[in-house]
C-alpha cells in the first residue's frame, strides 16, 4: 500500500496490481477499494489501480467535505501513478461523478464510467434521500444507515468493510447530498476516449443517468453488462472485463 496526498493534505491509501498502463479505479458510495479486488483479478493488461476514497477504509479525511476535493484525489493519484495523458480512470456509481468531472479538468488516456448517477432532470432526483439518511444515522446509528442507503432490510448482513462505524457512514450521507445537486451538462468537454458500462438489470433511473453521462461526451460509446445490474463489478467482475476488451489496452 502506497500513501498519496491530495490537494488539501489529506492522506489516500493506494494499491496496485498488475502491469501496463495505469488504470485509476474509483469506487462508489459505501464502498471501499476492496470493491476492486474481483476486476483486479480479472483484467490484464492494465496496472489496476484501487485507491480508498477519503473518509473511508485507510484515507484520512478532512474538516470540510465537497465534489471538488474528491476531483482533487483522483487527481493526486492520477499523477502519483503516470502522466494523466496516458492514463485511464475506472469510476463505479459514485467514483464515475469524480470520474466524469477529472476528465473534465485534464487530459486522460481512456475513461469508463459504470452508471454514475448524474442526473439531468431535477424531477429525477430524490432531493430528500440525504435528509432521510440524516435521520437514519442519527436514530438509528451508521449500520442502519448503510443498510438504508443499499435498500437493504433491518437484518441484513454487511461485509467487515461497510460496518466501519460512523466514518463511512457519514460519508454515505454527504455524497448522497452531492449526487441531490448535480446535474450532468448537456456537452462536456472530455478528450478521454470514453465507454459507459450499464446492468442489463439496473434500474431505470440509473439508465438514465449513465445515457445522459454517454450522451454528453462527443465520441462516448454506452455498452450493456447483460443479465446483472449496479453490482456487476463485485458479482461478475469477468463479465464488466468482457466488456472493456476491445477498449482498454
Amino acid at each position: 500500500m502506497e500513501r498519496v496526498t491530495s490537494k488539501d493534505g489529506t492522506e489516500l491509501a493506494v494499491e496496485r496490481s498488475g502491469s501496463g498502463p495505469p488504470l485509476v479505479c474509483i469506487h462508489g458510495t459505501s464502498a471501499t477499494r476492496t470493491a476492486w479486488e474481483g476486476f483486479a483479478d480479472e483484467v490484464s493488461g492494465v496496472e489496476c489501480v484501487r485507491y480508498d476514497r477519503r473518509g473511508r477504509g485507510d484515507s484520512g479525511d478532512a474538516g470540510e467535505y465537497s465534489l471538488a476535493r474528491e476531483v482533487d484525489d483522483a487527481r493526486a493519484v492520477v499523477e502519483h501513478v503516470g502522466d494523466p495523458a496516458s492514463v485511464g480512470v475506472f469510476g463505479h456509481s459514485f467514483g464515475g461523478i469524480v470520474a466524469f468531472e477529472l476528465a473534465r479538468e485534464i487530459p486522460l488516456d481512456r475513461v469508463i464510467l459504470y452508471e454514475p448517477p448524474v442526473l439531468a432532470d431535477d424531477d429525477d432526483r430524490e432531493r430528500s434521500f440525504a435528509d432521510q439518511l440524516r435521520q437514519v444515522l442519527d436514530e438509528a446509528g451508521p449500520e442502519a444507515t448503510v443498510r438504508t442507503f443499499r435498500g437493504l432490510p433491518d437484518d441484513a448482513d454487511l461485509e467487515p468493510e461497510a460496518r466501519d462505524g460512523d466514518a463511512l457512514a457519514r460519508t454515505v450521507v454527504r455524497e448522497a447530498a452531492v449526487v441531490e445537486s448535480f446535474a450532468v451538462p448537456t456537452s462536456a468537454d472530455v478528450s478521454a476516449s470514453t465507454r459507459c458500462l450499464v446492468g442489463g438489470n439496473t434500474r431505470e433511473v440509473l439508465r438514465m443517468s449513465t445515457a445522459a453521462a454517454c450522451d454528453a461526451i462527443a465520441g462516448a460509446d454506452l455498452m450493456t453488462v447483460e443479465g446483472y445490474g449496479h453490482n456487476a463489478l463485485g458479482a461478475a467482475p469477468e463479465r464488466v472485463v468482457q466488456c472493456l476488451e476491445d477498449f482498454l489496452p
